[in-house]
């Protein structure tokens, strides 16, 4: 029953995480922005969209940059999306035994009168130079588009202090700024009744644009919510608790785990993008037993916030659906909620070692509405690697440098355009935006 779509405007999107290199991109040239590295390197990117569960994709032309069998090659990495703004990351190669350069890009779509633009962000620095680090940790990096002239790219991070306070680190672009300049300024959290919750190990897992523009909402599936005014100085966040937490605790030292992503996401929806909604997949200890469950983030009339239950259902509810017969009995995975229709879930499951299907259900109707193969769009070759030395990389969420190993010439490795293989997925694939302005033709 599989049914990848190719509506050219989709209603909403799932952009995926892991951009796409292509130096011989067909896509439509109105998609095309091009801009130069912090090396002064020439870049070009594109947008090639499909409606949900399909995948749509932000792909890199780099004609004179390393080749994708370099070893010193990474791909670009999708940050954040509000409006018709996307935000990635790109690392850059290096001379040997330098930092390797982290380059972020603001990549805005065309608009009735403008063409798409892709523009540099200017790099964070002080005098004299912080031991801190910023714009590392891509999943604690969000980005608001409040106008078509203006826009706030935003970093929360802990303080470190005994207290565990938080900062922001922000840059804010608009018309009335001749120069971009980031701006760090400690950040007060209060929960409904007005206290400082202790929040030690807060770890950003994810940051969702919410409601008028203004505000970011930064999520820690083991902890709960911030939700805050990034354009307005010295407001406190909000804390809110989610409304079920995991069983087990946050894995230290970033064992290769299923980050907690794998089993739970918060989303913005509404036609103002102000109900915040949370699905979670629960497992039991017993093998093929799970729980999917959405809440919505209700605002009582004293001020305080609740969380209703919207929907329910077991493993065998779920695999009950109408047309979910020939899809596996497993648990889903990544589960994403739609940005247009409140009933809409969009998940992913695993089929074998190798084979990744996405399926969009009506959770209301219990009817599978679409399934696509993740991937199905790039060819399937595979190629022989040669043995590659291990290389530098900034290890995601962290600030240290780590390594890797490329497969010998005695294994074989999927060709990187086809991005089936299960063992590729970090952190959350899928990123929902609005197709209302960044998909609108």
């Amino acid at each position: 029953m599989e049914n990848q779509t190719q509506d050219p405007s989709p209603r909403w999107a799932l952009l995926d995480r892991l951009g796409h290199r292509d130096d011989h991109a067909d896509a439509d040239s109105g998609t095309v922005a091009s801009s130069q590295t912090s090396a002064g390197k020439k870049i070009y990117m594109s947008l090639r969209i499909a409606a949900p569960p399909a995948t749509s994709r932000l792909y890199l032309r780099w004609q004179y940059g390393p080749t994708k069998k370099d070893p010193s090659f990474l791909y670009p990495r999708v940050v954040a999306v509000h409006g018709d703004a996307v935000l990635f990351q790109l690392i850059s190669p290096s001379p040997p035994k330098r930092p390797r350069p982290i380059d972020y890009f603001v990549y805005t779509a065309r608009g009735a009168a403008r063409p798409p633009s892709l523009s540099l962000l200017k790099p964070y620095a002080t005098k004299p130079v912080s031991p801190r680090q910023r714009m590392v940790d891509w999943k604690a990096i969000g980005i608001l588009r409040p106008s078509l002239n203006a826009y706030a790219v935003a970093e929360l991070s802990t303080t470190g202090d005994s207290l565990v306070g938080f900062e922001l680190c922000c840059l804010i672009r608009s018309p009335q700024m001749t120069v971009d300049k980031w701006k760090v300024s400690r950040v007060e959290v209060v929960d409904e009744k007005g206290r400082n919750p202790e929040l030690p190990s807060w770890e950003s897992d994810a940051v969702v644009p919410v409601g008028d523009d203004r505000l970011l909402c930064w999520v820690d599936y083991h902890k709960g919510i911030l939700l805050g005014d990034v354009f307005a100085a010295n407001s406190a966040f909000r804390f809110e608790q989610l409304p079920r937490l995991p069983a087990e605790p946050r894995r230290a030292n970033h064992e290769a785990v299923p980050t907690p992503d794998a089993s739970r996401s918060l989303c913005a929806s509404g036609d103002d993008g102000g109900t915040v909604r949370f699905v979670s997949v629960d497992r039991d200890p017993w093998p093929g037993v799970f729980r999917v469950t959405i809440w919505t983030l209700r605002k009582n009339r004293d001020g305080s916030m609740a969380w209703d239950k919207d929907v329910g259902v077991n493993a065998a509810e779920l695999w009950a659906f109408s047309g979910y017969d020939p899809l596996p009995r497993v648990p889903p995975e990544y589960p994403v909620l739609s940005m247009d229709d409140p009933d809409t879930l969009c998940f992913l499951v695993r089929e074998g070692s190798d084979t990744v299907r996405l399926v969009e259900v009506d959770m209301k109707r219990r009817t599978v509405r679409s399934v696509t193969c993740y991937g199905k769009e790039e060819s399937r070759r595979k190629r022989k690697r040669e043995d590659m030395r291990p290389v530098g990389y900034y290890q995601e969420g962290t600030q240290r440098m780590s390594s890797w190993y490329a497969p010998g010439p005695d294994k074989e490795k999927e060709d990187d355009v086809n991005i089936t293989s299960t063992k590729l997925f970090h952190g959350h694939p899928f990123l929902p935006c609005s197709s209302k302005i960044v998909f609108r033709w």
